[in-house]
């Protein structure tokens, strides 16, 4: 019986790690040509690196590790939704204009690309844990 929980075999973690490196690349570039920081432009390409990085099979692929990246995964998701909520209330707790409607929101992009680093460190920790 095959396995088919991650669908990416374990050399998309390559392709992976190079669009995270395009996405540093392109937020250093906007940083230091345009002077603002740039993360929408950042955690676009770094949401999907972090999709092939976190859900590509590792080496040795058992059980464990299966249920080891759904510990991590089921961790990571609350964790980043707190972190959201309390990074809007902090920035538009004060920074909202009825006259403007200026209120900011974070992207899609970037609270994926927080859920994935999360539960990419909480599996690296839960894995050398054991």
């Amino acid at each position: 019986m095959r396995n088919y929980v991650f669908h990416y075999p374990h050399y998309f973690r390559y392709f992976g790690l190079t669009l995270l490196v395009l996405s540093v690349g392109i937020l250093i570039y906007r940083f230091t040509s345009f002077g603002i920081f740039d993360l929408t432009a950042f955690c676009t390409p770094a949401a999907f690196s972090m999709v092939f990085i976190y859900f590509s099979k590792e080496k040795q692929n058992d059980e464990r590790v299966v249920l080891l990246k759904f510990k991590a995964l089921a961790l990571a998701i609350p964790i980043a939704g707190l972190i959201f909520v309390l990074l809007d209330f902090s920035v538009n707790r004060t920074g909202y204009s009825i006259e403007t409607d200026s209120w900011y929101s974070h992207s899609a992009f970037e609270y994926l690309t927080l859920a994935l680093i999360l539960a990419f460190a909480i599996f690296h920790f839960l894995k050398f844990r054991e």
